[in-house]
């Protein structure tokens, strides 16, 4: 008596294979999009939460707040200027601060060939 698999044992094996090679590439997909979403999320927060702490700062140490290791391009150094009020300037100044200090620190989790942020000039980072 021969000992081996017939052919159609072998076509069923590679069959269920098969099924389940496409239900965890689907899988992967979604877990992948997932992960993709809290990624930004996340990013989102920790830019908000960096944000707010300046404003407090400002509210606290008043004139002007300096980002540690951090230059404005704008402002030659001083760091964000505490005494606008209501100004549109003030916060288009403020806006590209941010901007410019979170360039190519966070990255877009979508299309790491795109920017992560979108400023009034176009989209910032990676460019």
């Amino acid at each position: 008596m021969k000992k081996g698999f017939t052919l159609v044992e072998l076509l069923v094996v590679v069959a269920i294979m098969g099924v389940l090679a496409a239900v965890g590439v689907v899988a992967y997909n979604g877990f992948m999009e997932s992960a993709k979403i809290n990624t930004h999320k996340t990013n989102e927060n920790t830019v908000a939460d960096f944000i707010k702490l300046m404003f407090l700062r400002c509210d606290i140490e008043g004139d002007h707040v300096q980002i540690d290791g951090y230059d404005s391009p704008h402002n030659s150094g001083k760091g964000i200027d505490c005494n606008y009020k209501d100004s549109h300037g003030a916060i288009f100044e403020m806006n590209n601060y941010f901007f410019h200090y979170f360039d190519g620190v966070i990255e877009n989790a979508f299309n790491s060939n795109e920017g992560a942020f979108i400023a009034a000039s176009g989209v910032l980072g990676n460019t």
